[in-house]
C-alpha cells in the first residue's frame, strides 16, 4: 500500500476539510505535521470517538433496539448496508 504525502497539495484548494483514514505505521506517521497545521486556520482535531455524547449514546441504543426488533419481526432494518445478506439469513432460518 502506498500513502501519498498530502502536504504537497494541501493549500491549493482554499478552505478544506481533512479526514485521514489509514493505519499508523512508519510510512504513515507524520503525513501531516505541526508545520502544516500552523498554516491552517480553525483546526479541529477529533479522534474516532469524536461523536461521543450522552445524546449520541442514547440514539445508538435506540437504533440498535429498533433494528433488532425489525429483524425479529422479519423486516429489513433501515440501515442495512449489504441487503443481499438478509436473503441468505432468511434462507438459513428456514432450514
Amino acid at each position: 500500500m502506498v500513502f501519498e504525502n498530502p502536504s504537497k497539495n494541501l493549500y491549493s484548494f482554499g478552505k478544506i476539510l481533512i479526514s485521514i483514514h489509514c493505519p499508523l505505521n512508519d510510512s504513515t506517521r507524520h503525513l501531516i505535521g505541526e508545520k502544516e497545521f500552523k498554516k491552517m486556520e480553525n483546526v479541529i482535531l477529533s479522534p474516532h470517538i469524536g461523536f461521543y455524547s450522552v445524546e449520541s449514546i442514547s440514539e445508538l441504543k435506540r437504533r440498535t433496539a429498533k433494528n433488532a426488533s425489525e429483524v425479529l419481526m422479519g423486516k429489513r432494518p433501515g440501515s442495512v448496508v449489504n441487503p443481499e445478506v438478509m436473503a441468505k439469513a432468511r434462507t438459513r432460518a428456514l432450514i
